[in-house]
């Protein structure tokens, strides 16, 4: 009989149990141990590369991305507050900071007289809620209300509150429409409420965009044979994994489709400031935010549209500031009663850390005269463009493989063309064809990737998900890597009719896009 107070994987959530977490799954476990065997004698003879490329997370500071100075130093200047109590002239020299730096700290230790060590408002500082407020609204051109802000620990906490608040009110009542490829926070995170995935697809032949077919039949094949309610339609825009930017068309598609069933919307929005354009010297996808959409939706219809949760993050964008672990979430349409259940489950974590608060400050609010800041920030975009432009490129010439173009976020989502008999190499080892390839890759190449189905794919498909942050001066010969190991296994697994399948279908499917097959067979 088991004891009462037995500890084992039988007593625990079987919630927990089940969520899963591709981002830092099998393959990024993988890589830490092989860092490990790296500095070793043994271990650096036993791999031909000599530094592991963490390509599998969106975590820029990792892969060399440079901090910005006046964030750094208004950080330094709000956590010890007493070095303000010095002339501006010696601040200035101690820090090698601008005057507007110095100024901007002093404001926001008179406004948050406390200072960061204390707890704030659950809400967040009300100087950075007006800040964000502030933001908003020039951005879309409409109102936001100060009030209906929620600054916490990067976008990752507002999302789960957010869903856990959705879920319904018994386990398995609320149904959430979930992207194809999607984001595992969100797979991880209804799983851990109890609640359902309804997938819908993104069409991946047109860069990505919301199959509204599928959207729609996905709702109807639901409400025809499911007992849970679908309570919010997920976008993430731009997308993760898929390097997407929807048009303003598709979002308002959206919102006509939610409107008519009753659905509220989470907009996942931290890749906001991530818009590349294709090739150099073409014009930049437009990000469009859903509130701005549904704003000017509701001015045509005059009348109210759907309730709007919208997230925002300082780890993406040009900052990449992971740690500090700063976002906010904003309520748009959303009952009182509804905003007073999420002001108290932020209330029981007291307060997002308070860092990570003055980040989203400058995030929302960045620095009007400092030059350098201005210049790094722009050498930052730049830089990411041309690795957006170079991936794109680089992967679509690999024989038998595929990759739309990456004209938002952080990431590539390639299709990845297998072999038969290596298919069936992974299938004996009792391991997805993509997870075996990213292992292989990884201990080929030092290249860590994450395989598609972490991130859920179309049946009889693989991908491969990787960020554009290697640095720039490694990034050609990090395409390259890829380029070789592919081609090589090809060589050893590939046979003459499996090479005649894929290349017709890649060629059919550039053919069906009016593009010209880049792939250099």
């Amino acid at each position: 009989m088991t004891p009462y107070n037995a500890l084992d994987l039988a007593t625990i959530s079987q919630n927990v149990l089940q969520a899963e977490y591709a981002v830092r799954g099998t393959v990024p476990l993988r890589a830490i141990e092989i860092e490990e065997e790296l500095k070793t004698p043994d271990g650096a003879k036993k791999y031909p590369f000599s530094r592991i490329i963490y390509s599998n997370i969106g975590n820029p500071m990792v892969m060399g991305l440079k901090y910005s100075m006046f964030l750094r130093n208004l950080i330094a200047l709000v956590t010890a507050p007493h070095i303000l109590s010095k002339p501006d002239t010696e601040i200035r020299a101690l820090l090698n900071c601008t005057q507007e730096c110095v100024d901007r700290a002093r404001t926001f230790v008179k406004e948050n007289p406390s200072g960061v060590g204390a707890y704030t408002h659950s809400q967040g500082y009300m100087s950075v809620r007006k800040e964000v407020a502030a933001f908003i609204q020039q951005r879309d051109g409409f109102p936001s209300d100060p009030s209906n802000i929620y600054l916490s620990d990067g976008a990752s906490v507002s999302v789960k509150t957010v869903l856990q608040l959705l879920a319904g009110p018994n386990p398995g009542d609320g149904a959430f429409l979930l992207p194809i490829p999607q984001y595992p926070l969100y797979s991880a995170a209804i799983t851990l409420n109890n609640a359902v995935a309804v997938k819908y697809y993104l069409l991946e032949d047109d860069g990505w965009s919301i199959d509204l077919k599928s959207l729609r039949g996905a709702i109807e094949t639901h409400k025809k044979t499911a007992k849970s309610t679908i309570r919010a339609l997920i976008l993430v825009n731009p997308g993760n994994p898929s390097g997407s930017v929807f048009s303003r068309e598709t979002l308002w598609a959206a919102i006509d489709i939610c409107d008519e069933y009753g659905i509220s919307i989470m907009s996942d929005e931290v890749y906001q400031l991530n818009t590349y354009a294709e090739t150099s010297g073409k014009q930049r996808p437009v990000f469009y935010s859903m509130k701005k959409v549904l704003c000017e939706w509701e001015k045509e219809k005059g009348r109210k549209g759907p309730a709007l949760f919208s997230f925002h993050s300082v780890s993406k964008g040009l900052l990449g500031e992971c740690g500090l672990r700063g976002g906010y979430l904003e309520c748009y349409n959303v009952p009182k009663e509804i905003t007073a259940q999420i002001y108290k489950c932020f209330s029981v974590c007291l307060c997002s850390n308070t860092i990570g608060q003055v980040v989203v400050s400058y995030m929302v609010n960045p620095p009007k005269s400092d030059e350098e800041d201005k210049k790094h920030l722009k050498a930052v975009f730049e830089s990411m463009e041309r690795k957006a432009q170079m991936l794109t490129e680089g992967l679509n010439k690999v024989p038998y493989m595929s990759c739309e173009v990456v004209s938002g976020a952080m990431y590539a989502f390639p299709r990845i063309y297998l072999p038969k008999a290596f298919v069936k190499e992974a299938e004996k080892e009792k391991m997805a064809a993509d997870t075996l390839y990213c292992l292989r890759l990884l201990e080929t190449t030092g290249v860590c990737g994450v395989p598609g189905n972490g991130f859920q794919q179309r049946d009889n498909t693989f991908h491969m998900r990787i960020t554009i942050l290697e640095d720039e001066k490694f990034f050609r010969e990090f395409v390259e890597k890829i380029s070789t190991f592919h081609k090589d296994l090809w060589k050893k697994y590939g046979v003459d009719s499996d090479r005649a399948t894929c290349r017709k279908e890649i060629e059919e499917r550039f053919a069906a896009k009016g593009k010209p097959c880049p792939a250099e067979w």
